[in-house]
């Protein structure tokens, strides 16, 4: 065809132009051998900051110079190319949704599973420092991680659970209130988290076997019963 059209490109700015939208691209034009060797027409070039110029009125206009299969240019115009169409769709970011008022809510499960070892030995990672200068494995985890989520929940109200341990007289569960109340599994704050945590190592019995399946779809409950808010 003397006049055809081609397809729409669609992709992410990083895709297309490296996420530089002043970095030159190029259009090859070809015309179509069946048998896959398709012959260079020629080749023009533009930005997304020139497509940005476009209007639905004035597409953009791009003059097609003669190359060969190997780039080199031949010299001479070979046609027009025009882009009539042309749209940016911003995807906002985490840190967007968060400048928004977006707020998170922290729900902490920990692992009493026997594989983790007994809290009095080192190198387990429930390890309890009989000096209290050291947080264990978990307990630098939920802090490192608390701290920084703490801030975008208002209310500071943590869900906290543990799976794969049992309490005194009970077989193992695989999610249970570390705070000992099943209606009220919330403690205050990452601190609340941290204390709840080691108090709970005097009276939970490291067993198992590993299953995620309860907490998992306890947080989904969780997630399906908080309030909705445009």
């Amino acid at each position: 065809s003397s006049s055809p059209a081609f397809s729409r490109i669609q992709g992410s700015i990083m895709e297309i132009a490296n996420a530089d939208e002043h970095r030159r691209l190029k259009f090859e034009v070809k015309s179509y051998n069946a048998s896959g060797a398709h012959t260079v027409i020629g080749e023009a070039t533009t930005s997304i900051s020139d497509m940005r110029t476009m209007t639905p009125s004035t597409p953009l206009q791009l003059h097609v110079g003669g190359a060969d299969a190997a780039g080199r240019h031949r010299g001479g115009a070979r046609g027009e190319v025009f882009l009539s169409e042309f749209s940016v769709t911003p995807r906002p970011s985490f840190l967007d949704y968060v400048r928004g008022g977006t707020e998170l809510n922290f729900i902490v499960a920990i692992d009493f599973t026997a594989s983790n070892g007994p809290p009095v030995t080192p190198d387990s990672l429930h390890y309890v420092d009989p000096t209290g200068q050291r947080l264990n494995s978990y307990a630098s985890a939920i802090s490192a991680i608390g701290h920084v989520l703490e801030f975008y929940d208002t209310d500071k109200q943590f869900p906290l659970y543990g799976f794969g341990g049992k309490a005194p007289g009970a077989p193992a569960s695989h999610c249970f209130a570390l705070n000992g109340n099943e209606g009220a599994p919330e403690v205050n704050g990452v601190q609340g988290i941290l204390s709840t945590y080691y108090q709970s190592l005097q009276l939970i019995q490291l067993a198992g076997p590993t299953i995620f399946t309860n907490v998992i779809s306890q947080a989904a409950a969780i997630a399906a019963s908080t309030p909705q808010t445009d």
